[in-house]
């Protein structure tokens, strides 16, 4: 479907046309929290002032969280957003936020095993 060809698009760090899938997914789902949660990335991810994105890019993604909390993927995004802005310590706390939820995440697990290097 449009969802995992916009994520695969994500994978391969193609934002632009990714975004557009998932816009298109959205379109289809509308009720879905996590394809506005990827779409929030990569906008994030494409935006020229990243740390004056990070606050709207979060904000949507923390009201995908509400609809799904148990989505590590969001909680994985907020963490690599705030390690980008340069916020290591949002950047833990949000990690850690998602191992709660998931604690056999291997994506959370590395990504915040990467962070203390």
């Amino acid at each position: 479907g449009a969802f995992e060809a916009a994520t695969m698009l994500v994978k391969a760090r193609k934002y632009d046309e990714g975004l557009r899938k998932f816009d298109e997914a959205i379109k289809l789902n509308p009720d879905e929290p996590e394809f506005g949660m990827w779409k929030a990335w990569c906008e994030f991810v494409l935006a020229d002032d990243k740390k004056k994105r990070l606050a709207g890019a979060s904000s949507a993604i923390e009201a995908g969280l509400k609809k799904n909390p148990r989505c590590a993927q969001g909680y994985l995004f907020l963490g690599q957003m705030a390690k980008i802005a340069g916020d290591l310590v949002l950047a833990e706390k949000q990690l850690r936020r998602g191992l709660q939820v998931t604690p056999e995440n291997s994506d959370l697990q590395r990504e915040l095993k990467y962070l203390r290097k």
